[in-house]
């Protein structure tokens, strides 16, 4: 995974803003920076769980959408009369 490490903003841009999968970014790594030991699709899924890299899901909320979602809970909770 030591060959990943001078491209986490890369991976990170390609699999959480772009969506890419693990073997497209092994892919773009290999045709764009020729990158080829160490760059192998499990590689690269080693690569992001060890730093929290993750694809988001468009099915789901967002995580701005959460904090916001939280926030409001949390006043609704906040304001009720408690006995």
């Amino acid at each position: 995974m030591a060959a990943l490490e001078p491209y986490e903003s890369l991976i990170r841009e390609l699999i959480e803003e772009k969506n890419f999968t693990h073997q497209d970014v092994r892919n773009d790594l290999a045709c764009n920076f020729l990158l080829e030991r160490g760059c192998s699709a499990r590689n690269v899924r080693a690569f992001c769980t060890s730093r929290n890299i993750h694809r988001f899901d468009n099915t789901r909320m967002s995580q701005p959408e959460i904090d916001d979602k939280v926030k409001q809970l949390v006043d609704e909770v906040s304001t009720l009369d408690l006995i």
